[in-house]
């Protein structure tokens, strides 16, 4: 049977995945964001970056969500590997680890910056200049940032090249979205322009056209109340085989890659290659 991972491997073994991007070139930062807790920033932001990495992308996921769900899926053992890269102790280089299949890297605990007690601040804006000097070593970078707006949201958000808020299609959902757009909004430094919008996903959904109700639903609102851009990017139907891989530790996209999540996220990936393809000429 054809095993798209273990080639994956064999070519990073002997050095022929393509090198698309120049070393000193910046990598991309894609925020994954959740209004509330349940609606699988998780999951999507791990089977994204391994989905962009069966494109032959050199990804990074960098898990930012409290207590650090991302490196638990992808079976990462946490340890202080950031926490002692908080104080200037080691690099976000040194902390980064192998991910599911040996497919993508790993940044354990990014979370850890939180409890950085002498200047919050400064280390939550190192994480993010560490994170985009890794071009010599990744590609594009999927930050897990968890739900709500926790201290790494604000400069994850305004300095992602694309940011992709999850929602399912659970009215209360899709208001904790919208309230965590306004909330981020009286920040504008921490909103994307209207060049690079917010992205909404649907997960869990039903079908494809109760996902675009909430799609509409989203942009009407922030249009109309808060001047702010938001772009839907499809939806990942609801199967129960998503939890089943989670609960294995592995992502879905690897488990059953046939299934219609796993389409749909493999769908995504694509609509963020040729979305930050568009960005990058434009800007």
């Amino acid at each position: 049977m054809y095993d798209q991972a273990s080639e994956l491997r064999e070519l990073v073994r002997k050095g022929a995945l393509p090198a698309s991007a120049p070393k000193l070139h910046r990598p991309k930062l894609l925020v994954v964001s959740g209004g509330r807790a349940g609606v699988g920033t998780t999951t999507i932001a791990v089977n994204l970056a391994v989905v962009l990495a069966h494109q032959r992308r050199r990804t990074l996921l960098a898990d930012a969500a409290p207590p650090g769900g991302g490196a638990v899926l992808s079976r990462v053992e946490e340890g202080d590997a950031l926490a002692d890269a908080v104080p200037g102790r080691r690099t976000v280089g040194d902390a980064l680890q192998s991910g599911p299949e040996g497919l993508i890297k790993v940044l354990p605990a990014a979370w850890a910056l939180g409890k950085d007690s002498e200047a919050p601040g400064a280390a939550r804006s190192r994480l993010v200049g560490e994170l985009r000097g890794l071009g010599s070593e990744v590609e594009f970078v999927v930050v897990d940032a968890g739900n709500g707006v926790g201290p790494l949201v604000r400069p994850l958000w305004g300095a992602a090249d694309m940011v992709l808020l999850v929602t399912t299609p659970e009215p209360a959902s899709v208001m904790d979205a919208y309230a965590s757009i306004k909330l981020l909004a009286s920040d504008r430094g921490a909103v994307p322009t209207a060049s690079l919008p917010i992205h909404t996903l649907v997960n869990k959904s039903p079908h494809r056209s109760v996902a675009r109700q909430v799609h509409t639903r989203l942009s009407q609102a922030c249009l109309r109340f808060l001047g702010i851009e938001v772009e839907g990017v499809g939806f990942v139907a609801d199967d129960p085989r998503v939890p089943a891989a989670d609960r294995a530790g592995k992502p879905v996209v690897i488990c059953t890659p046939r299934c219609r999540s796993a389409r749909g996220i493999r769908a995504l990936g694509k609509t963020v290659l040729q979305r930050t393809r568009q960005s990058a000429v434009t800007t």
